[in-house]
């Protein structure tokens, strides 16, 4: 499954040395850095349902399938429509995606339509994307990639950030950053 990881605000070191993280013990400090998809900042839910390379090819999605899993678990879909990322509709099994809230917004964000690409490049260790939220008409600059390159252009990492990626990737996980810029209009 996909899972997010706890960033944003979050003290990073401070929960890799909790006390539930002892080494050799089942519980090693992973599960108090991930958190189901649902449940991610509104940050991150910005940057992954507005950076990905997901298109409609005749009424189908199709594009990296971990980009799909990622929306899918967020409860998220590419809208036939228009094309645009809203959230899914509720199902027997499943409940419908929320909107999420950034700061300084006053209306939830609802439909994320993207408005300039620039997909992965393995030299560059990223791919970025201009995006609008339609509701409430701001642009952002997002971007994922390798934590090493995304951490570059940080103005300052979360406490935490190089160890809490290390810690994941040595046990397997696959570690993507997310960061985004709020674009004057």
């Amino acid at each position: 499954g996909v899972m997010g990881v706890q960033t944003l605000g979050s003290d990073l070191e401070s929960l890799l040395n909790s006390t539930s993280a002892k080494k050799g013990s089942k519980d090693d400090g992973t599960s108090q850095l991930l958190i189901p998809m649902t449940k991610l900042s509104h940050q991150a839910a910005l940057v992954l349902t507005g950076c990905h390379s997901l298109v409609l090819i005749d009424g189908e999605t199709t594009g990296d399938p971990l980009e799909s899993a990622a929306l899918k678990a967020m409860r998220w879909e590419v809208a036939t429509e228009s094309g645009n990322v809203v959230p899914s509709a509720a199902s027997e099994k499943k409940q419908a995606g929320s909107p999420f809230s950034m700061p300084g917004c006053s209306s939830p964000s609802a439909e994320i339509e993207i408005l300039s690409r620039h997909h992965f490049s393995s030299k560059l260790q990223r791919m970025s994307c201009v995006i609008r939220d339609v509701a409430n008409k701001r642009c952002y600059s997002v971007v994922k990639g390798s934590p090493e390159m995304v951490g570059n252009y940080l103005s300052q990492k979360p406490k935490g950030y190089d160890k809490a990626a290390n810690f994941l990737s040595r046990r397997g996980y696959r570690v993507i950053s997310l960061a985004y810029k709020p674009l004057s209009s």
